[in-house]
């Protein structure tokens, strides 16, 4: 992606999403690009009055913008911060910690799912107890 200003992702042979590096990685359409293209936490569920649900009934951050019934929402490892557990999302505990120069990249469980975080600074013990958070406008509605 450093070598390009445009950027063609392709699946089976036809285009899937074309756009600037940033576009691409930034807000993938489909799960395929947002999958391809970078770690990503993404999250089955369905929009409901205006709201998406996970799978396992949990309201999260984003932005319904109009949409309705069964999707997917992807969220970047970079946008979810880690908060104190009464502006938690999720609560769960740290599981690995990889430290790769400018920023370390955390494994969290929780109760039934798995997160990527990454943050820049000192390295958290792992185990440690988070809470983690993200914007709605940080969550990409996925078209598939």
């Amino acid at each position: 992606m450093a070598m390009a200003d445009r950027i063609a992702v392709m699946n089976a042979g036809r285009i899937e999403q074309a756009g600037s590096p940033a576009e691409i990685y930034g807000r993938p359409r489909t799960r395929f690009v947002a999958d391809f293209i970078g770690e990503i936490n993404l999250f089955a569920g369905a929009w409901r009055s205006g709201v998406f649900y996970s799978a396992s009934g949990a309201a999260l951050p984003a932005n319904a913008q109009g949409r309705a019934g069964p999707a997917t929402i992807a969220i970047r490892p970079e946008r979810i911060r880690f908060v104190p557990a009464a502006e938690a999302v999720f609560s769960g505990t740290i599981g690995s910690a990889n430290y790769l120069g400018g920023h370390v990249l955390y494994r969290v469980a929780t109760d039934g799912t798995k997160l990527l975080v990454r943050e820049t600074g000192a390295v958290r013990p792992v185990g440690s107890a988070v809470g983690v958070a993200w914007s709605a406008v940080d969550a990409v509605a996925l078209e598939d």
